[in-house]
C-alpha cells in the first residue's frame, strides 16, 4: 500500500510539473475539481444503491489526479471489490 501511495504521489508530481511547463495549470486544476465534485456526487447518489464510496485521502487523490476518469475508476473498483 505504501508503494502504491508513493507511485501515485510521484505521478501527481510529474503531472503538476508538466502542467507548469506547458502553461496548462488552469485545465489541470479544473479537471481535478471536476473529479472531486464527481466523487462527492457519486457518494451522495450511492446511498440510493447497494454500495458506499468512502471519502478518504486515496479516493479523493485518485479523483483529483485522474479527473472524471479517476472518479469513474474509483466507483468501478468499489463495485468490483466490495
Amino acid at each position: 500500500m505504501t508503494l502504491l501511495i508513493g507511485l501515485l504521489s510521484a505521478a501527481g508530481a510529474l503531472i503538476v510539473l508538466w502542467a507548469f511547463r506547458t502553461k496548462q495549470i488552469g485545465g489541470l486544476v479544473l479537471s481535478g475539481l471536476a473529479g472531486v465534485a464527481g466523487l462527492v456526487a457519486a457518494d451522495l447518489i450511492s446511498g440510493l444503491f447497494d454500495f458506499n464510496i468512502p471519502l478518504n485521502a486515496l479516493t479523493i487523490g485518485m479523483s483529483a489526479v485522474g479527473g472524471l476518469p479517476g472518479c469513474i475508476l474509483v466507483n468501478v473498483m468499489q463495485i468490483i471489490f466490495r
